[in-house]
């Protein structure tokens, strides 16, 4: 998906003036990697009733929630992807 501004410059030309790439599934949700991609595909294919939670403007070295899984009585499961290259750093929620 791509989102952009444009404008017409003087001579009439349209062109970009921001541009941004946002990868999405074949059912338009977002995903941020690999792992994120098999997790929503699995979930969709299950037909697991979910909220895709998006990372906005969070660095990648910032844990946040992939998606959160809507249950049948009524709560919701938050699940987090941690990259093989995770470190205690990442892992703020985790108990020791």
């Amino acid at each position: 998906m791509v989102i952009g501004t444009f404008g017409i410059n003087e001579s009439g030309i349209p062109s970009f003036e921001e541009i941004a790439l946002m990868m999405v599934t074949e059912n338009w949700i977002p995903y941020d990697n690999a792992d994120d991609l098999r997790l929503i595909t699995t979930l969709t294919q299950a037909n697991q009733r979910f909220i895709k939670c998006l990372r906005y403007n969070l660095p990648s070295t910032v844990p946040t929630t992939s998606v959160l899984l809507a249950n049948k009585d009524k709560t919701a499961t938050a699940m987090y992807i941690c990259p093989a290259s995770t470190t205690e750093t990442y892992l703020p929620f985790q108990k020791t």
